[in-house]
């Protein structure tokens, strides 16, 4: 697949990675690919650094998981009852999984992350902090009712192609 910023290609294994998105927006009641455009609308929103490859990979390895209660005590993918609760939770997942590498699942090309700068990769950690509070905002504005001023913050978050209140 083409690197960042058009420098050339990384080996890899484009299968892997769809057959592992396939199998997560399974796990996840169908809102992982969804939740993967929206974070990619919010990363070209806030700050343009990381590759959409990166953030579907990241967002797979931050999602959160819970220890099964019956036999056979495995790990489940969390879900989530609406989009607004899988985002507010996802943000400060995501910033916490940014601060360590993300390899490459299909085990060609390492760490695929590593194009990203210590500065650059603060900054994106931040600006999710940052996003994680305004969806705490919104989730607030929804539970008073006021959809209005929860879409509007929405929007802030994810930028201009999220839909506005109509």
């Amino acid at each position: 697949i083409p690197s960042h910023a058009g420098s050339g290609w990384m080996a890899t294994d484009p299968t892997k990675h769809a057959e592992r998105t396939t199998a997560m927006n399974k796990a996840t009641g169908g809102y992982f690919v969804p939740l993967i455009k929206m974070f990619k609308s919010w990363n070209r929103a806030h700050y343009n650094k990381l590759t959409g490859f990166h953030v579907e990979m990241a967002l797979a390895d931050a999602w959160p998981t819970s220890q099964s209660l019956t036999y056979p005590y495995s790990a489940q993918y969390v879900t989530y009852s609406s989009y607004a609760q899988a985002a507010a939770a996802l943000f400060p997942a995501l910033s916490a999984k940014l601060q360590y590498y993300t390899v490459d699942p299909a085990g060609i090309s390492g760490n695929i992350d590593g194009y990203l700068a210590y500065d650059d990769r603060t900054t994106t950690r931040q600006r999710l902090t940052s996003s994680a509070d305004a969806a705490q905002v919104a989730l607030r504005h929804e539970a008073r009712d006021d959809h209005y001023s929860a879409i509007a913050k929405w929007r802030d978050t994810f930028g201009d192609p999220f839909p506005a209140y109509s």
